[in-house]
């Protein structure tokens, strides 16, 4: 079973994952046009037609290329899957020594 807030979905088989990486985010940096990211993940979008559940995953990380968060939410804007208002959210925090 999934739960999204108070409704629980069961399980169907059906659900499709996509990943995007932050070679592509806008701002990325490019070497001869090319995007360079350092790779991370940017974001996971899972779909379920079956269920009508579409959730969204995105992180963001710290200057020293750490987590610093992981957001979860449904997805409410398929062209801009990040500006979804996360109902959940994962922190880090790191010594000095990281």
């Amino acid at each position: 079973m999934s739960t999204l807030g108070a409704a629980s979905f069961a399980n169907t088989g059906t659900r499709r994952l996509n990943y995007t990486f932050d070679d592509y985010r806008p701002g990325a940096r490019t070497l001869n046009g090319t995007p360079v990211g350092n790779g991370n993940l940017w974001y996971t979008v899972s779909q379920d037609d079956t269920t009508g559940c579409h959730t969204v995953r995105w992180e963001t990380y710290t200057s020293f290329n750490m987590p610093k968060e992981i957001l979860f939410g449904s997805l409410t804007n398929t062209a801009s899957p990040t500006s979804t208002v996360a109902d959940r959210t994962l922190s880090f925090v790191y010594s000095p020594e990281h």
